[in-house]
């Protein structure tokens, strides 16, 4: 199998100088965690940039596909609520296009120890509520990560009770254990940071739409249904944004949201259809702007499960699948077939030998498990890519007497019953929120509760002794190992490496692709 590897050429400036923290931008790629050595320095300088930004534009328009139940940073999963907080909420560090982490509400920043890494935060910066950013702010933001579900897996490393302010401007991060990916997580929207004062006074709910940060621009106006209004925030403490405004639109058409990127009635336009991709890049005013996306797409096998807790019965389906076929047909030039677990973008990834497409050797195997009549119950909610997958698998795999019942429900419950475990198979992804194997194998630890249901112990203790491993090489031995190991296992069956992509007007500049589908929208630039 050919490896899917993109090349990652630095992003050449067309300006001296971005807006804010997101002046440093973000690697495509992203530099593997565990590069910063625990007691090591990081090169840091005190103010970002020394010009100001001219202000080009008077409002940015950016078309999404649905309204954000939230903005409320650590309580959703919804990339339609991060594209907007980009806007908003800042993070202690950044990293620039070469993938190195720069200053943004830090200023330096130090491991003493592989537990503890000492932080000096920025003065003078202040909410979009008023009140000063503090040390204080800083250990309530990390308490919140640590205890939420949906960020735990980054911040579950905290020692909440350790973790303290050393006066107004410094603060103590203790660890549990060591975790290679800290500075990684630190450094991407999920590690922005919140008012303590107006979490305390608003609930969650309340903060989630007021959205106070430290950002560049400050929500305006929540018009439900309809859209979302940001203005320039006055005191912000950086260089201002080029543009004065903003409106963020929720389009739930992509077709839609096509024609009005092409009509100019927005700037941006996401969750495009891929049958509009060629047509946006060849576009008169529009251009695609795409890449490798650090998205794994795999078919979930319940192992806990009968007949499926036999691995000849899991290498079968492997035989009988024809993932070449399947990702050809379904994803149509908008993926590539994956030879690994994780995204090549990701540290520790091998490229692994594709198992051939063997209808006879699918049936052997089947044989040799004592099972005949094979149904797979696969489920599935109402997702086209999904439903197509399971189309073509009823192909595939009726070929070696395999017979697929499709169960469609919708998504709630579809969720419901695969965190209890009640899924025998389906299809799914793991979007890494960075670009490390803490995220893109989120799905493998044992704590997890979805239908997977490996039970192997031997996974967890890689896991663990991965997250824990701050050399890079050492890291890198370890987690190809574990993919040598799933390789053996057959617990999962990856398919694609999906691609990603989004539309803009021509006149926009300085925004690369993001492998975490979230751009920074406060670099943004115009012709």
């Amino acid at each position: 199998m050919k490896k899917t590897v993109s090349l990652i050429l630095a992003l050449v400036l067309m300006f001296t100088l971005f807006a804010g923290c997101g002046s440093q931008g973000q690697s495509e790629q992203g530099e593997p965690a565990g590069q910063t050595q625990p007691a090591g320095e990081s090169e840091q300088s005190e103010q970002k940039g020394e010009t100001a930004q001219t202000v080009t534009k008077d409002n940015l328009v950016v078309a999404v596909s649905s309204e954000p139940g939230s903005l409320a940073p650590y309580s959703h999963n919804n990339q339609q609520a991060f594209i907007p907080a980009t806007l908003v909420y800042e993070s202690l560090i950044v990293k620039d296009d070469n993938g190195e982490y720069q200053p943004c509400l830090a200023t330096e920043w130090s491991f003493t120890d592989d537990v503890t890494l000492e932080v000096t935060l920025r003065e003078g910066v202040k909410f979009h509520d008023g009140t000063d950013f503090t040390a204080e702010d800083v250990v309530y933001s990390l308490g919140l990560m640590q205890a939420s579900s949906f960020t735990s897996n980054l911040f579950g490393c905290i020692d909440t009770e350790n973790t303290v302010a050393d006066g107004d401007y410094k603060v103590i991060i203790k660890l549990q254990y060591p975790f290679a990916a800290l500075l990684e997580a630190l450094a991407s929207y999920r590690g922005v940071m919140i008012s303590k004062d107006s979490y305390e006074s608003l609930g969650e709910e309340g903060y989630g739409h007021a959205a106070i940060g430290t950002g560049p621009l400050m929500l305006d106006e929540w018009v439900s249904g309809d859209r979302l209004e940001f203005v320039q925030f006055d005191d912000y403490w950086g260089e201002p944004t080029a543009f004065h405004s903003a409106t963020v639109r929720f389009i739930t058409e992509a077709a839609s949201r096509t024609i009005e990127l092409e009509t100019g009635g927005v700037d941006l336009a996401f969750d495009l259809q891929t049958t509009d991709w060629d047509r946006i890049a060849n576009g008169s005013d529009t251009q695609l702007i795409s890449g490798d996306s650090q998205k794994t797409t795999f078919l979930m096998i319940n192992c806990s499960k009968a007949p499926y807790d036999n691995e000849l019965v899991r290498k079968a389906l492997a035989y009988a699948t024809d993932v070449d076929s399947l990702v050809n047909v379904v994803y149509q030039g908008a993926a590539s077939v994956a030879d690994c677990w994780m995204a090549p973008s990701i540290i520790g990834y091998k490229s692994e030998e594709q198992i051939p497409y063997d209808v006879e050797k699918a049936k052997e195997l089947l044989a040799e498990a004592g099972v005949t009549d094979l149904t797979v119950k696969f489920g599935s909610y109402e997702n086209a890519t999904n439903l197509a997958v399971a189309e073509v698998l009823e192909s595939m795999w009726g070929a070696a007497g395999i017979k697929l019942e499709l169960a469609v429900t919708d998504l709630a419950t579809y969720t419901a019953d695969n965190n209890a475990g009640e899924l025998e198979v389906s299809y799914m992804n793991t979007a890494a929120t960075i670009p490390d194997p803490t995220a893109a194998l989120l799905v493998w630890p044992l704590s997890r509760t979805i239908s997977l249901r490996h039970n192997d112990q031997t996974i967890q203790d890689y896991l663990d002794k991965g997250s824990q491993e701050y050399d890079s090489e050492a890291r890198v031995a370890i987690y190809n190992e574990l993919m040598d190991y799933f390789n053996e296992k057959y617990y999962t069956i990856p398919i694609a490496f999906e691609k990603g992509a989004f539309g803009a007007s021509k006149s926009i500049t300085n925004l690369p692709y993001y492998p975490s589908n979230v751009p920074d929208l406060t670099r943004i630039q115009f012709e």
